[in-house]
């Protein structure tokens, strides 16, 4: 079967993501990411630049790749690499497509993709949820930590210090306030901490007295140096497709 590679650009504006729809061929009035083929010479980056000038106008910063989608049609295969974008200059201009929506997370099911398009949405989904999630606790950091910081939660801080040796080394994963942190410390244990907002890691650093590090639950790549992983609540932002991952990772 004939092979046919392409690009696609999830163009991003806050919370939500650009899809047009297809105003031609067997697939008129479908649903995609805007993209297009890869011609000789050119990177796949090159490429969608490229196509989305041509297709919308609009001068493009390239970002991050999704995933590269492999999907089959009958009478031909598609590799489709995908990658994250933004505008960066002009205005987009449908010279193709016959309409186009900016979409939230909860709209993505909203309209009819093509099957190829199909295979991104819940990995989109499911990136745009967290993005939404850490963009909330930057913005209310501030009355997060005073609402959580003097929560009572001694029993069960002590119940899981009770499986650890003295002096144990614990991580507190998505520390939120410190308030956790600060408590392990004050049992003298050795404690790091690390959160996803920025905003709550400065105040976290202030409530415990030591460094926490902004770090997303994915980007973790320490190996057997901890004790024990203190999780409270925290994890229950990750989508099930990812808890795998990161309780083997």
């Amino acid at each position: 079967m004939k092979t046919i590679r392409v690009v696609a650009a999830v163009i991003r504006n806050g919370d939500k993501i650009l899809a047009t729809a297809r105003g031609y061929g067997d697939y008129k009035g479908w649903w995609e990411f805007p993209g297009g083929k890869i011609e000789e010479g050119e990177t796949p980056q090159q490429a969608l630049v490229r196509e989305i000038r041509e297709e919308l106008t609009a001068e493009i910063a390239v970002g991050d790749l999704i995933q590269t989608v492999e999907y089959d049609y009958p009478s031909f295969h598609l590799s489709m690499d995908c990658f994250w974008a933004e505008v960066e200059s002009g205005r987009l201009e449908l010279k193709e497509a016959e309409d186009a929506r900016w979409l939230t997370a909860d709209q993505l099911d909203e309209v009819k993709w093509l099957p190829a398009d199909m295979e991104l949405i819940e990995p989109i989904r499911q990136i745009l949820a967290k993005r939404m999630t850490l963009a909330y606790y930057e913005e209310n950091a501030e009355s997060f930590v005073t609402g959580t910081i003097d929560v009572g939660f001694e029993h069960t801080q002590k119940r899981f210090a009770s499986f650890l040796s003295d002096g144990a080394y614990i991580l507190d994963f998505g520390c939120g306030s410190g308030r956790d942190a600060k408590a392990f410390l004050d049992m003298g244990y050795q404690v790091d901490a690390v959160d996803g907002s920025e905003k709550l890691c400065t105040l976290a650093s202030e409530n415990t007295g030591i460094t926490v590090r902004k770090l997303l639950f994915t980007e973790l790549d320490e190996y057997e140096k901890y004790d024990g992983i203190w999780t409270c609540a925290s994890i229950l932002h990750l989508p099930k497709s990812e808890l795998k991952n990161i309780f083997s990772g």
